[in-house]
């Protein structure tokens, strides 16, 4: 009885330890990328800029030779900009999201602000001084 459950407990483990090299997420240069969805695109980008960071740092260690370095680096670099067209193609338009924060931004630049009528820098509604000159905003309101 004690043997059958040492050999599940072996079994367990060994399935443990050995799934990351079974599976084909996340591997550098696959050829699996684009079948699934947009996450797996990403989980690649991101293990590929890990690798680029390593390599990166293993040259300037004087591990990796400099041919070695410049062709993988090169190979690594091309995988991610296709990495990065495919996420973008996935992913479809991106929202107008930048123009409506700046408009947002702008409206209340307006609305906050006051020009200071000796330099004719913007300064905040409530403020007593401007930032720029240091003139006492009161006095020179008219």
């Amino acid at each position: 009885m004690s043997a059958a459950v040492y050999i599940v407990i072996v079994v367990v483990v060994c399935i443990f330890v050995f799934r990351p090299f079974l599976t084909t997420r996340g591997r550098i240069g696959g050829t699996d990328a684009g079948r699934g969805g947009g996450n797996q695109l990403v989980e690649e980008r991101e293990a590929l800029l890990d690798a680029i960071r390593e390599l990166d740092f293993d040259h300037r260690m004087g591990k990796v030779e400099e041919d070695d370095y410049r062709g993988t680096r090169a190979r690594y670099e091309n995988r991610a900009v296709e990495l990065m067209r495919a996420i973008e193609e996935t992913a479809g338009p991106a929202p107008e999201i930048e123009d409506r924060i700046e408009e947002e931004i702008a409206a209340l630049r307006k609305k906050d602000t006051v020009t200071c009528a000796g330099c004719g820098c913007a300064t905040p509604e409530g403020a007593r001084f401007c930032p720029h000159c240091g003139a006492a905003l009161a006095e020179l309101r008219p």
